[in-house]
């Protein structure tokens, strides 16, 4: 288990600055309590409007930052209170989250890192190069955000307005169309390491991510995390 650290204000202050360089806004964390609670989203949190929170809105998708970060206090909760969230969310409804942040040497980073992941995607959501019915200004219409089948990590894009595609078929797209091969190089190592654990549960004759579909309650109710 990594050691937990407490991250200081000074870390925090440059985890603002950057986020905010980078255009997510500053968010009250009613307005992300609210729309978690509407859907289906539960955290750990105690009931109190201190924490900070960010949000970022491009080509129809909302990503949410949460940082658990108290800021009449200049802390962040304690491990046992809550943890850092990246959430997606399309049409009102939850389409991402990757797994909680915890405490450790690098939170702060790490929530960083995946929130620019997460700006990334939605910047780049992709149009379905077989829509036929265009938009009034010739765009098609967006992809959207889809879960495997088998698989509750995994996403990629896909459009299923089948009467608008000739062949009458989905259209799908690779989840990290977008990404730079920076941001690609930077996901490997999360990658294989989560490859490892899947072979691990298949050695020991565990279905991979089934512990992912019974969190506890502070967690996703429908299992949708990457």
């Amino acid at each position: 288990m990594p050691k937990f650290v407490m991250p200081t204000v000074a870390e925090f202050a440059f985890f603002r600055a950057e986020l905010r360089r980078i255009n997510f806004k500053e968010t009250p964390v009613r307005e992300i309590r609210k729309e978690v609670e509407r859907i289906g989203f539960e955290m750990r949190w105690p009931k109190s409007d201190q924490e900070v929170g960010f949000t970022y809105y491009e080509n129809g998708l909302t990503v949410r930052v949460w940082t658990s970060w108290l800021e009449a206090e200049g802390r962040a909760r304690d491990r046992d209170e809550d943890s850092g969230w990246i959430l997606i969310c399309q049409d009102g409804k939850l389409r991402y989250a990757r797994e909680p942040f915890h405490r450790t040497k690098n939170f702060l980073r790490n929530l960083a890192f995946w929130a620019w992941i997460g700006q990334t995607r939605a910047i780049n959501r992709p149009p379905c190069p077989k829509c036929t019915l265009l938009f009034p200004d010739g765009k098609r219409p967006f992809m959207d955000i889809a879960t495997g089948p088998q698989n509750p990590r995994c996403r990629y894009w896909r459009c299923d307005r089948l009467e608008r595609h000739e062949e009458g078929k989905y259209v799908r797209a690779d989840w990290d169309i977008g990404l730079s091969p920076e941001q690609k190089a930077a996901l490997a190592p999360h990658r294989r390491k989560r490859e490892r654990q899947y072979e691990l549960c298949r050695a020991q004759g565990k279905e991979p991510c089934a512990a992912l579909l019974a969190r506890k309650s502070w967690e996703l109710r429908h299992g949708i995390f990457q």
